[in-house]
């Protein structure tokens, strides 16, 4: 088994004017369902991660579910939604181009992809804990050398500068 986390991002269109989980948190309440959230599908990450925050704050979001973390992310760049939580893959190019403002990152910890974005825990909202993962499996019946072979493959693909700069 490989296994991989992957932290989610709390990312807002520059037009909301909000800069911090706190800030965002204290406008939701000032005007309960008026802000919409893009996510990638019902009972997806980061319609999970949105509702986790709802939950533990209190506010009301607005959830309007896309047919994927792509168009989910052209919602928000369009301004038709107003905040997500992406994966971090998928909206890093647009938060260092100024096209959506990174709030936090979903894991409990900063990303060493992108250390300048605070997580979520740390920036007004103790204990959040989204952490979603990707992992590679096989039956328990696969031959070892079958497994040790795999796991080499793939090891050495993740492993090149090219692809660990992609990802």
């Amino acid at each position: 088994t490989l296994l991989a986390t992957t932290p989610g991002v709390l990312v807002v269109h520059p037009s909301l004017p909000v800069k911090t989980v706190k800030e965002l948190i204290a406008l939701a309440k000032a005007r309960p369902d008026q802000l919409a959230y893009s996510s990638a599908g019902n009972g997806t990450p980061p319609h999970l991660s949105a509702e986790l925050l709802s939950g533990m704050t209190g506010i009301n979001l607005i959830h309007v579910p896309y047919k994927g973390g792509g168009p989910s992310i052209i919602a928000l760049l369009s301004g038709e939604a107003r905040l997500s939580i992406a994966s971090l893959p998928s909206a890093i190019g647009h938060m260092r181009s100024g096209k959506l403002r990174a709030l936090g990152v979903t894991t409990p910890q900063r990303s060493p992809f992108a250390p300048e974005i605070p997580a979520i825990a740390e920036s007004g909202l103790p204990g959040y804990d989204m952490t979603t993962w990707t992992a590679l499996l096989v039956t328990g019946g696969t031959p070892r050398e079958v497994v040790n072979k795999l796991h080499a493959e793939v090891a050495l693909i993740l492993n090149q500068p090219d692809t660990k700069e992609r990802l």
